[in-house]
């Protein structure tokens, strides 16, 4: 197979799943008939193109670079909605099955139980295997062939058990090629299989900090990308979880809290193939500092100016209260306005704390810079100057070699 026939392979996979991620989205879209019907039509929506833009971005990888590992993982959990479009025509709704079931409902009853298994471990690899689409060193090797070996364990244990039975586990039916008993199926199944995945999950997600810690410069960088959008995605997944329990409302409430909560989730979700991919064609590559250093000054400086916010205004009332008797206006106004006389010296402040503390290279370079030109101010002689400006010069941007030429005074002249 060529490189053209691998790139019409991937966006025919790709054309195959639009089409059942639109069909999932508007199957569920049509069953909403609340008050929040809107809002729970976005968060289903918006997980559900989470594997349309995995297999989108896959493709895009794989027409760009065919061999590249990545692109393919990529189309491969997007597949497992082809899986859950296809058993959910057959497993939806079904409360008793069928006494002589099809061939065609046993094989949609598979698929329903083993769609998640295509989708967890392409991602466990996409780990292992970022950026470079081999594992961080050869002695990774084995873990490779442990998810291999653990996925067709899985494969094998839900196929040929004595009866199949959906995701839910909510009815049974006979397998007609089935041989291990019930028993064996539901302890493998639930104990020592799940345990082995949550271990090779664990160290899947430690080789990115080996190959960090091994990786060139670029390579680095890649993981940061990943690193930085995997981060925000774990705040935004721990509040909606902290939300949803609390509350005990639960991941399919309509309710409106549980479903305002999920709704950034399941946007942040979106963006993880996005960096995959902009890592691996290296588009825009090394802005990720950037982002980061933005990112952290101005959500500390949200969570400082909010605090002195909120202490104000319930400070200002209790003096208004105790002064006057009652509440008044003027505390929210007075602090609006401390707040926008602290937002500037308040950022400068915090964004030279991040730099200190984690851009020290950049921070080192600007103060470098800064006590040269104190120095340059004071003094007067020109060969000690040109031999500072080298020095700063070596300090600050440490090039391989460094050299200063000074046109004489004639030459200044013309």
């Amino acid at each position: 197979m060529n490189n053209r026939q691998r790139a019409q392979l991937a966006w025919a996979l790709f054309g195959l799943v639009a089409i059942a991620t639109v069909w999932q989205i508007a199957d569920a879209t049509l069953r909403y008939d609340g008050r929040n019907s809107l809002l729970a039509s976005l968060v289903n929506a918006s997980y559900g193109l989470f594997p349309l833009a995995f297999s989108a971005l896959g493709a895009f990888i794989i027409t760009r670079q065919p061999g590249h590992t990545i692109g393919w993982l990529m189309i491969a959990p997007a597949l497992s909605t082809l899986l859950d479009t296809f058993s959910a025509r057959f497993v939806d709704g079904v409360s008793v099955p069928p006494a002589q079931p099809s061939p065609l409902f046993l094989i949609a009853v598979w698929s329903d139980r083993v769609s998640w298994v295509w989708s967890i471990f392409p991602l466990l690899f996409i780990l292992l295997l970022f950026p470079t689409g081999r594992p961080p060193t050869r002695r990774w090797n084995g873990l490779g062939i442990a998810l291999i070996v653990l996925q067709a364990l899985f494969l094998f244990v839900l196929s040929f058990g004595q009866h199949l039975l959906p995701f839910d586990e909510t009815w049974k039916v006979a397998n007609p090629i089935g041989f291990i008993p019930d028993e064996w199926v539901a302890t493998l199944y639930s104990m020592p299989l799940q345990v082995v995945l949550g271990v090779l999950t664990l160290l899947c997600a430690i080789s990115p900090f080996v190959r960090y810690r091994q990786g060139s410069f670029v390579e680095r960088t890649q993981i940061k990308w990943i690193a930085y959008v995997t981060a925000i995605f774990g705040v935004f997944y721990s509040i909606t979880i902290l939300t949803v329990t609390s509350t005990g409302l639960g991941w399919g409430s309509d309710d409106p809290i549980a479903l305002v909560v999920q709704l950034p989730t399941a946007l942040i979700l979106i963006a993880i193939p996005v960096v995959i991919a902009i890592a691996i064609l290296r588009h825009r590559l090394f802005d990720i500092d950037v982002i980061i250093r933005r990112t952290l000054v101005y959500a500390v400086l949200t969570v400082a100016l909010g605090t002195v916010y909120l202490v104000s205004v319930v400070a200002l009332q209790a003096l208004f209260v105790w002064l006057t008797g009652q509440a008044s206006t003027l505390a929210v106004v007075a602090s609006t306005l401390a707040i926008a006389a602290l937002f500037q010296p308040l950022r400068q402040r915090v964004q030279a704390l991040i730099d200190r503390r984690f851009f020290r290279k950049k921070y080192d370079a600007r103060l470098v810079l800064a006590q040269f030109a104190v120095r340059a101010q004071q003094d007067a002689d020109l060969d000690a100057l040109a031999a500072d400006i080298l020095t700063t010069v070596q300090e600050a941007l440490e090039p391989e070699g460094a050299q200063l030429w000074l046109a004489n005074q004639q030459e200044a002249r013309r």
